[in-house]
């Protein structure tokens, strides 16, 4: 079960009046600093040549790393992140509903356990341990990366299952350009985002604006009602919108300086479950985030270094209330703002062995109250990590990298964290790679684990986690095709596993398990076919998970999953078809098979799309038609949370 107790902030429509005019305001200084503008079209705009998949070199290789191409991220501008890793990787996506919680499962652990991190800003919540990944649009990000296991180490402590990696970059020698996009969906569903690229000389202004909303009252099939009938959701309506700014300036050839913020609010109603039929309550709950991050990087001769600093601001509030009477029974408000910096110094001793040394400082200050209870609590937390490593090459087929990592929060030491990995290119002539590592990790509790009320528990102990992986790389390339193939297998054992469980106080409490023990298997494949008129596209991820407790899966965590991704483009016509299945998950820790409310059965998902891209002298315009759950599945991710069925979605976007 996830630890996301929401909580909650009101936003006036005057502060969202005052943000959108913020926002003109940004733009129009960025026009008058940038009078080329109106000068400079760019050409037709084309499909990207193949920058699909790269083939990496011996130092990458080390590491257990994937990445979702710059092909699918274009393809997929109008989705959000939980949505784009559940399609195009092995995370498992555990989401309450359309537009609702959505938290990642990552090699079959918990949300607390995979860490995003954004232009190196460690997103998850210090209160919760985690992040909703439904609040992050696709739209906004240029790259996106993951570490699996043990490699996560290399950014930060606390990530067994993994570490998803959000970057925005700057694309030099480009001209001027502007795209706006526009969607109409099933479920009274309407998107505008858009995208404006701005360069002169040695200075590039990305700004990026989304809106959305959704009445989201899609029918289900309720079987927790005598008879059983559809119905329809009930209070899921929801609004998302956000600006992104990014400033990018070359001081020299040798030094980039760049700048970024991003403003978000939300506003969302919470459905209820299922086995709440009939109840006179309704929940809201609203969502406001800043985030910034000003980053230096030097390139020299011999060696890299990094500084960045950032901020994030995020608040939460959730009202419970009676609908009949509009009495306010809950209402909770988070405040939680993190100060965050890190130095990335990288030293190439000679053309075999680079040095490396990362250090961390993260500043907490989280505030929690509820209104009608007058309860909550303050906490700070302070971290500082240190982190040293060395890679080197033995010929020219061997990589090894080893690091070491220590943290201490506020003034408790973490034991040293080492990881040790390394990279055998198997043939001379040939991209094939034997690759393998060996690490240990630990994960501090989140703050609500800690100081909840009611519930807390001070006496947690900090998660500790060995892991050991070995995988098999390949990668062929010629004129006519690109294959990137991978196979790997895991183990993992995590002592003092946090989880929450029920009490006989009827409020639930964290606790650390005994031990839990996870072992699996990740599959992925990536290929594209070149017929220089006509490209194939196909890819395809499968990951087996088996995560026990006394030999008991762990809730919410499929055995199997799998995804498979397939298209053809000709002459600007584009067809897709993707393929999503969730095996059979567990909703309670005794696997009890007789009992129906235990087990979520597995489910099959097909989508498929057809677009079409019109190129005029300097515009492009593109049309794409989808239908998602084409066979109109009944299925739920989690107990008593009914998901959509077929539904439709029409994109129009215009490229200057």
């Amino acid at each position: 079960m996830d630890k996301y107790q929401p909580i909650h902030l009101k936003f006036t429509r005057s502060g969202f009046l005052y943000i959108r005019a913020g926002c003109l305001m940004v733009l129009l200084f960025i026009f008058c600093h940038f009078p080329g503008i109106t000068q400079s079209i760019p050409d037709t705009i084309h499909i990207p040549e193949v920058e699909i998949i790269g083939i990496k070199g011996i130092p990458e290789q080390a590491n257990s790393y994937s990445e979702i191409d710059s092909f699918t991220m274009n393809q997929n501008r109008s989705i959000n992140l939980a949505e784009l890793l559940n399609q195009h990787s092995t995370v498992f996506i555990k989401s309450t509903g359309r537009g609702s919680l959505s938290t990642a499962s990552f090699r079959g652990t918990d949300a607390s356990h995979t860490k995003i991190y954004w232009n190196g800003l460690n997103l998850n919540s210090p209160m919760l341990g985690q992040i909703d990944l439904s609040l992050i649009p696709a739209t906004f990000l240029d790259h996106v990366s993951l570490y699996h296991g043990g490699s996560s180490l290399v950014n930060g402590s606390g990530a067994f299952g993994g570490i998803i990696s959000l970057e925005n970059q700057p694309e030099w020698n480009h001209k001027n350009s502007f795209s706006i996009s526009s969607e109409l969906a099933s479920f009274g569903t309407y998107q505008v985002f858009g995208k404006l690229h701005l360069e002169k000389n040695n200075w590039i202004s990305n700004s990026r604006v989304f809106f959305n909303h959704s009445d989201n009252d899609y029918p289900f099939y309720n079987t927790n009602v005598l008879p059983h009938e559809t119905q329809r959701l009930k209070n899921g309506e929801y609004s998302k919108y956000g600006f992104l700014q990014e400033l990018y300036c070359r001081i020299r050839t040798s030094d980039l300086l760049s700048v970024k913020l991003w403003l978000q609010h939300s506003d969302r109603n919470l459905p209820p479950p299922l086995s709440r039929e009939g109840s006179d309550t309704k929940e809201f709950q609203t969502d406001g985030n800043i985030r910034s991050v000003l980053t230096w990087k030097h390139y020299g001769k011999s060696g890299e270094v990094e500084i960045s600093s950032g901020i994030t601001s995020d608040r939460i509030n959730y009202v419970m209330e009676d609908s009949w009477q509009e009495n306010v029974n809950l209402d909770s408000r988070s405040k939680e703002n993190s100060f965050i910096n890190r130095i990335n110094y990288s030293l190439k001793i000679n053309p075999k062995t680079i040095a490396r040394v990362q250090m961390l400082y993260n500043h907490y200050n989280v505030n929690i109250t509820e209104i009608v209870h007058s309860q909550g609590y303050d906490a700070v937390r302070s971290e500082f990590s240190l982190m040293a490593g060395i890679d080197r090459n033995f010929g020219k087929r061997l990589n090894t990298y080893l690091l070491i990592r220590t943290d201490l929060v506020d003034k408790d030491f973490i034991p040293v964290m080492p990881s040790l990995g390394f990279a055998l290119k198997l043939f001379p002539d040939k991209n094939l790679y034997l690759k393998s590592n060996l690490s240990r990790n630990y994960n501090i509790p989140g703050l609500n684990d800690l100081y909840w009320i009611p519930g807390g528990n001070p006496d947690l102990k900090p998660e500790e986690n060995y892991t050991a992986d070995l995988a098999l790389d390949m990668q062929l390339q010629n004129d006519l095709f690109l294959i990137n193939s991978s196979v790997t297998g895991y183990v993992s054992q995590i002592n003092d596993w946090i989880s929450w469980k029920p009490t006989q106080y009827q409020y639930w409490a964290p606790e650390n398990v005994a031990l839990v023990f996870s072992r699996g298997i990740e599959f992925s494949l990536k290929t594209i076919m070149d017929f220089h008129v006509t490209k194939i596209i196909f890819q395809s991820n499968y990951n087996l998970s088996r995560t026990t407790n006394e030999s008991k899966q762990l809730t919410y965590i499929p055995v199997h999953t799998f995804n498979m991704y397939s298209g053809v483009l000709y002459k600007g016509y584009q067809l897709y078809y993707s393929l999503n299945y969730t095996g059979k998950r567990y909703t309670q820790t005794d696997n009890e098979e007789e009992n129906p409310e235990s087990i979520l059965d597995p489910y099959f998902l097909n989508d498929i799309s057809v677009s079409k891209e019109f190129n005029l002298e300097n515009t492009s315009i593109n049309l794409r038609f989808a239908i998602y759950n084409l066979f109109y599945k009944d299925y739920q991710v989690i107990l008593s949370r009914p998901m959509p069925g077929r539904n439709y979605s029409v994109i129009l976007t215009f490229s200057f």
